[in-house]
């Protein structure tokens, strides 16, 4: 990923604090709640099948890697 980058003229930039931090000064705290898995009818699929779904659609774009950043993108899974 780093040599396609910077072959587009793009850089990463490494950063010793989490930026989000610096300005989230009233941020709660993480759930400690443990994970529990919605019934069919609020997950549509299962996960097994879910993440045959998202392989399949690497594998069609040629990719190698997957990057989740929004709640509802690893929620769904």
């Amino acid at each position: 990923m780093k040599k396609e980058l910077e072959a587009s003229g793009r850089r990463l930039h490494a950063v010793k604090n989490n930026l989000i931090d610096a300005i989230w000064k009233d941020r709660p705290l993480r759930p400690l709640n443990p994970a529990v898995l919605l019934p069919m009818e609020y997950a549509g699929k299962r996960t097994i099948e879910k993440l045959k779904d998202v392989r399949a659609e690497m594998l069609t774009a040629a990719a190698d890697t997957l990057v989740l950043t929004e709640l509802d993108e690893v929620a769904c899974m």
